[in-house]
């Protein structure tokens, strides 16, 4: 799921809403908070402000969405 969540938010192009993130996966925002703070200890993401993350380097962005091979199946 991690790297789901990660996939979710290269998506967008830059600070990602919490709430679309979770929509993307299908899950709901409670759930989405769980997958947030694992990449976020790792120092992956950083939350900017309340329901908003974004990738903590400028090049992970592009980096996830070059490596996920298939969104269609990562959202699944």
């Amino acid at each position: 799921m991690d790297k789901q969540f990660l996939a979710a938010m290269a998506v967008d192009d830059g600070v990602s809403r919490l709430s679309e993130v979770a929509s993307r996966l299908g899950k709901g925002s409670d759930y989405a908070r769980v997958y947030r703070n694992r990449p976020r200890k790792a120092g992956m993401v950083v939350a900017n402000s309340r329901g908003e993350v974004d990738f903590a380097q400028s090049f992970a962005r592009d980096w996830v969405s070059r490596t996920a091979q298939d969104r269609d199946t990562l959202f699944s």
